[in-house]
C-alpha cells in the first residue's frame, strides 16, 4: 500500500527516493534502480536495462534467472536456492 502511495506521489510529479532491499518490488514501481556494491554504484538504469542475469549474478555473488512479471511486465528476479557463494 505504501508503495502504491509514492507511485501515485510520484506520478502527480514528487521525486521520491526510496532504499529497498526487495529488488522485485523497486523493478515494479521504480522508474530507475541504482545497485549498489562495496560502496559504490555498481549499476544503475531502468529496470528493463540493468535487471539481467549478468549483472545481477555478479552483484550478490549467486546465480539469478531474470523473468517478466506476468502483471506489470517488469523484470522479476529469482535467485536460485542453494548457491550462494
Amino acid at each position: 500500500m505504501i508503495m502504491d502511495i509514492l507511485w501515485k506521489l510520484n506520478r502527480a510529479g514528487a521525486t521520491v527516493v526510496a532504499v529497498l532491499h526487495e529488488i522485485n518490488i523497486a523493478s515494479d514501481y521504480s522508474e530507475r534502480i541504482i545497485g549498489v556494491k562495496k560502496g559504490g554504484i555498481f549499476f544503475s538504469g531502468a529496470p528493463d536495462e540493468v535487471l539481467r542475469y549478468d549483472l545481477l549474478e555478479a552483484l550478490f555473488n549467486t546465480p539469478c534467472i531474470v523473468l517478466r512479471n506476468p502483471t506489470t511486465g517488469r523484470p522479476f528476479v529469482y535467485p536460485v536456492p542453494g548457491f550462494v557463494q
